[in-house]
């Protein structure tokens, strides 16, 4: 038998060795050789005449790794020999590793997590045998490929392919970090994979939010309630996605703030004083959980006098938003103007206003177009309290007439030739604010004048109807009590002639005088209404019963009618009438009390008499009863 090896994976037509005689009796002549068996015995191919073996089939070790071809030799065209060829096929470095996943990797770490921590794990295969199927693990280092920062953060275990955290995260550099992985085989020559792994750095809130600037100062009229903001803070948190709330602790009150934009505001109801500090703080809170609160900021805001201190410029061409967006180079070019006096003064916007939202701030009147805005314009004299350390240091405002002088060329308020060189602003006026004349009603000598004038007319109705009472009242008094109504409709003309004698100074005379004595005769009345019911009631025993009701009177008419008779009594002889009635109804009582007490005798008869004779028809006449 012939042993040969061959390399997997050589190119067709290799030669892999010479066969030979299998029996050395027939070696020498004419020789012939053929295959003429073996498993895959169509990789190969045997020259007929010399016997080399040639490759003519892919070879490769993975799919089989050794050979045996049954090979005849055929001496002279009669004499045959046979014998096996075993060919051994040598394993080459042919495959380089495969990642197990197709799709890229990917993770999250949170930014706190401790080093040495896993990341993720990564694991690729190689189809070689023996030595060169043995994978090691990397990561990239080409700039490329993220390298240096993903071997700054990150480190993995070149034996199991588990990455770690190598060094502290932070979200707020690094939302996501890139990295490579390469998968190296142990062949000669090695054979090399790559996979890409995308870690996500989760965020914690770890960061409390950072004023800036760290200390505010502001200013505005003591007279300005428009309900602008003062200041605007501004703080930024470096966490993902992090809001801030403002919020601010002012023991006075006077100021608020918007928890979302940061606008400080006057309070609503709040006049502040004039020329007076209102010292706060300011502090900011982010919405992570858990939250972080920034550090404690100290602000101010003092107030001036509009009418010592504010000056208005006419800018034609801009709107408000304008002026506000670009407040810095607008002041800039003031402050070039001031600094030759006030070498560390600045200048403030108090508030800004549409020519068409605005009264005119002066006696002044102008024609201006209605894309005109009016900047109100203040000055701070120096410095010095515009930092933390000069909290306690006093704000000294520009007076009103050096402004005006400054950026003013005549009395007209035509801008200053200095101020329109220095601005790329087109200023058309620049007026003085003063302070507006009310209506002589709404001051205060006007309102005095008011209730002074509402009291004497008061006094006076009342004297005219006092004079016209004691006139007049006895009058018609006499006019209208004739009937005992008062001045009703049944004596209207009476009443209006009373009204004419009282103006003629002529009183009406009284009415005649009622006849003396009674006017009724009531004892023919006394008893009348009286009347009896009978009531049944319940059996008792074998009997039934029935009562009489007590008689009722209508004596309470015969009272209404003294009453009323007594009531219509006027004039001489009334007293006696009266007696004679009263004696006459002390007398229809005495006899209403004795017809009472024979009303009860007879009822108690009558129902003595009703039970006998219901007796006698159930039980019939008896002698006994």
């Amino acid at each position: 038998d012939v042993v040969l090896t061959v390399q997997e994976n050589v190119d067709l037509g290799t030669i892999i060795g010479n066969v030979g005689c299998f029996d050395a009796d027939i070696c020498g002549g004419d020789m012939m050789y053929d295959i003429i068996g073996g498993a895959n015995m169509e990789d190969f191919y045997l020259n007929i005449d010399t016997g080399t073996l040639l490759v003519a089939g892919e070879i490769d070790y993975e799919e089989v790794q050794q050979y045996a071809l049954l090979v005849r030799s055929i001496q002279n065209g009669y004499e045959e020999a046979y014998g096996v060829v075993a060919i051994n096929v040598i394993d080459m470095n042919d495959h380089a590793p495969i990642f197990l996943t197709t799709s890229p990797y990917a993770s999250g770490v949170r930014e706190d997590s401790p080093l040495q921590s896993t990341v993720i794990h990564v694991s690729a295969t190689d189809e070689d045998a023996g030595e060169d199927s043995i994978v090691t693990y990397s990561l990239s280092t080409a700039l490329d490929d993220n390298g240096p920062i993903a071997n700054t953060y990150f480190s993995i275990n070149s034996d199991s392919g588990v990455i770690t955290i190598k060094d502290e995260l932070d979200s707020e550099l690094y939302r996501e970090i890139s990295l490579v992985v390469l998968a190296t085989d142990s062949g000669s020559p090695a054979e090399t994979a790559s996979a890409t792994v995308t870690i996500t750095i989760v965020d914690v809130n770890d960061n409390p939010p950072v004023f800036n600037p760290d200390f505010y100062s502001g200013e505005m009229s003591y007279t300005n309630l428009l309900g602008e903001p003062v200041i605007n803070l501004f703080a930024t948190d470096a966490d993902q996605d992090s809001i801030v709330q403002y919020s601010i602790q002012d023991s006075s009150g006077a100021f608020t703030v918007n928890p979302g934009s940061g606008a400080v505001s006057l309070s609503t109801g709040v006049r502040p004083t004039v020329y007076t500090k209102y010292p706060f703080t300011v502090t900011g809170t982010d919405t992570g959980n858990p939250p972080q609160t920034s550090e404690v900021i100290n602000a101010r805001i003092d107030t001036f006098d509009p009418y010592m201190n504010l000056v208005a410029i006419h800018v034609t061409g801009r709107t408000k938003q304008d002026i506000l967006d670009d407040e810095e180079n607008f002041l800039e070019s003031l402050n070039t103007l001031i600094r030759a006096e006030y070498p560390t003064g600045r200048c403030g916007i108090s508030h800004v206003l549409t020519v068409g939202d605005v009264v005119t701030v002066s006696a002044k009147r102008r024609l201006l177009q209605s894309s005109s805005v009016i900047v109100y314009v203040y000055g701070v004299a120096d410095d010095t309290a515009d930092v933390e350390s000069g909290l306690a240091n006093t704000k000294n405002f520009i007076s009103q007439e050096y402004l005006y002088s400054t950026f003013a060329g005549d009395d007209l308020g035509t801008p200053s030739s200095a101020l329109t060189d220095v601005s790329d602003y087109p200023m058309t006026l620049v007026e003085k604010v003063t302070e507006p004349t009310d209506s002589w009603w709404t001051s205060a000598a006007g309102i005095a004048t008011i209730v002074m004038c509402s009291l004497l007319g008061l006094v006076a109705l009342a004297a005219i109807c006092t004079l016209i009472y004691c006139c007049c009242c006895g009058a018609l008094a006499g006019a209208c009590a004739g009937d005992g109504k008062g001045c009703c409709v049944g004596c209207w003309r009476r009443f209006v002639q009373a009204v004419k004698d009282c103006c003629r100074s002529k009183p009406r005379p009284p009415p005649p005088e009622e006849p003396k004595g009674p006017r009724h005769n009531w004892g023919a009345h006394v008893y009348e209404g009286y009347h009896r019911d009978e009531i049944p009631i319940k059996k008792k025993g074998k009997a039934e019963e029935s009562v009489l009701s007590l008689p009722q009177t209508k004596s309470s008419d015969a009272a209404g009618r003294f009453k009323s008779l007594a009531g219509k009594a006027r004039g001489g002889g009334v007293d006696d009438d009266i007696a004679k009635i009263k004696e006459q109804h002390e007398a229809d009582k005495r006899q209403f009390n004795k017809v009472q007490g024979v009303n009860k005798a007879r009822a108690e008869q009558d129902l003595q008499d009703k039970l006998a004779e219901r007796r006698n028809r159930r039980f019939g006449n008896t002698d006994d009863d």
